[in-house]
């Protein structure tokens, strides 16, 4: 069972690449307007909300540690899923 979320802010076109990909990735890809977000959310210590690095105005009202944020792209798929993973099982997100 898959208890880690990676939920995708503002980003549809990353979302929609991912959840391609969502049999082969060891946690569930979801999308969110930054607008539609609770402040439930921010409490989830189950969810990674990943940003574009130029989000800044939102990244702040996330803890650091529930947050990855994508500084350069382009981006090779596989080398952002390793950085991804790597945030989830390597943090105590």
């Amino acid at each position: 069972m898959i208890y880690k979320k990676l939920c995708i802010v503002n980003s549809k076109i990353l979302f929609e690449l991912l959840f391609e990909l969502v049999n082969e990735l060891p946690f569930k890809v979801i999308f969110k307007n930054y607008n539609d977000l609770k402040s439930e959310d921010f409490n989830s210590k189950d969810i990674l909300y990943l940003f574009h690095k130029n989000d800044e105005s939102l990244i702040s009202k996330f803890k650091i540690e529930q947050t990855y944020v994508i500084e350069n792209l382009p981006i090779k798929i596989e080398n952002l899923i390793r950085q991804i993973n790597i945030k989830f099982f390597c943090s105590n997100i």
